[in-house]
């Protein structure tokens, strides 16, 4: 049994590595700190987004049915 406790302890410290690694554990910055990743909550970044660019989009539809159902109403530009 000596010979597979062996073998497995490898793949558990490669495995662990491997965690460490993904999660960012065990990382520092140039002054040898460690660096901490923040976790915080973008849900109201991404949803002004998505806001923002369907409104963009909207406004430019607006735009552009306003330009081909009657043109001349818009000003030209340049």
């Amino acid at each position: 049994m000596d010979a597979v406790t062996r073998s497995a302890e490898p793949e558990q410290r490669l495995t662990d590595a491997l965690r460490a690694r993904a999660t960012g554990a065990g990382r520092v910055d140039i002054n040898g700190r460690p660096v901490v990743r923040t976790t915080h909550d973008d849900r109201a970044a991404k949803l002004a987004l998505l806001v923002a660019l369907g409104l963009g989009v909207l406004v430019g539809v607006l735009l552009a049915v306003i330009s081909l159902l009657s043109p001349g109403t818009l000003p030209t530009l340049g």
